[in-house]
């Protein structure tokens, strides 16, 4: 699974390289999770996309149909025509996600997962997220989690990694 995730990153950083405007680049995420969602509902289109017997130029054909059909941008078009060309439709819900991230890092957003003892109240996230951005130097997109393993505070994790236990006292 990781080897995959990999892939999709480089495929999705591929279209961001080629993509300059975040404007577009914006466009082709929405445009590439509308079609995850699809791919996810639609057995017929996974039945297409991962059947050995129908060709790459016939795959590349229908997924543009279904892309105009859809009213996704020409970028988006063109690259699914790309993936379909390298037999890389199967991993549409995966370079979807990982465009999401790759615009995140263009952008300087940080995801980052807060695990609590409790929920945070309205006045502690905003701290949080404050002393967050502050640290990182870009927004944050906060996830929380209640941990029932823990006894008290908070335990952050920006992209991954957590972050030491002295953040608490750095809210002030």
């Amino acid at each position: 699974m990781k080897n995959v995730r990999l892939f999709a990153d480089r495929l999705a950083q591929g279209l961001a390289d080629a993509v300059p405007d975040n404007g577009q680049l914006a466009t082709a995420r929405d445009d590439l999770a509308t079609l995850a969602r699809l791919y996810g509902e639609s057995v017929e289109l996974r039945a297409v996309v991962k059947s050995p017997t129908v060709p790459a130029e016939a795959k590349s054909k229908a997924i543009v149909a279904v892309a105009r059909k859809l009213g996704l941008s020409e970028i988006t078009q063109k690259f699914l025509a790309v993936l379909a060309q390298g037999e890389q439709l199967a991993l549409i819900p995966e370079v979807s996600a990982a465009m999401g991230r790759v615009l995140d890092r263009r952008l300087g957003v940080y995801p980052a997962l807060v695990t609590t003892a409790v929920p945070l109240d309205e006045t502690i996230r905003k701290r949080l997220v404050a002393s967050l951005e502050k640290m990182t130097g870009g927004t944050i997109r906060l996830q929380e989690r209640v941990g029932p393993q823990l006894v008290g505070g908070v335990v952050p994790a920006v992209r991954g990694t957590v972050l030491g236990g002295r953040l608490w006292s750095r809210l002030d």
